[in-house]
């Protein structure tokens, strides 16, 4: 994970949300400290 990749996830944990927008698809592998999925709803894979 990097810087890019990690800010979503600091941002979800401190806005306590979990959808997130992302071109990037592999959002899925990530969790936040509460070990929470955190949903892409931008996914392009759907």
């Amino acid at each position: 994970m990097d810087l890019a990749d990690a800010t979503p996830v600091v941002i979800s944990e401190r806005l306590g949300i979990k959808e997130i927008i992302s071109i990037d698809s592999d959002y899925y592998i990530y969790r936040t400290a509460k070990i929470e999925i955190l949903i892409n709803i931008f996914n392009l894979k759907k």
